[in-house]
C-alpha cells in the first residue's frame, strides 16, 4: 500500500513539473512574439513589406491594361447588380 501512494505521489509530482515547464515554456514564448510585435525592426520590416507589396501590385497593373479592363467590368456589373439596392437605401435616408 505504501508503494502504490509513492507512485501515485510520484506521477502527482511528475505531472505538476511537466505542468511548470509547459507554463514557464509558454510563457517565454509569449514574452518573445511580444517583443518581436513592439520591436522598431519589425514595424520597419512591415511597412517595407507593404510597400513592396503596393509598389509590385501598381506595377503589375501598369503591365497588363486587361486587368483594368477586367477590374472595370466587374465593378460595372456589381454597380448594376447593387444600384437597386443603393438606390433604395438612398430613398430612406432622404425621407
Amino acid at each position: 500500500m505504501g508503494s502504490l501512494k509513492k507512485q501515485a505521489m510520484l506521477i502527482v509530482v511528475v505531472l505538476i513539473v511537466f505542468f511548470l515547464l509547459i507554463k514557464i515554456s509558454i510563457s517565454v514564448i509569449q514574452n518573445s512574439i511580444l517583443n518581436i510585435l513592439k520591436s522598431e525592426r519589425f514595424h520597419i520590416f512591415l511597412i517595407n513589406q507593404i510597400e513592396y507589396h503596393l509598389i509590385t501590385y501598381a506595377n503589375s497593373i501598369e503591365k497588363y491594361e486587361d486587368k483594368k479592363i477586367v477590374i472595370k467590368d466587374s465593378l460595372k456589373k456589381i454597380l448594376i447588380e447593387w444600384k437597386p439596392i443603393f438606390e433604395q437605401l438612398e430613398e430612406e435616408v432622404n425621407n
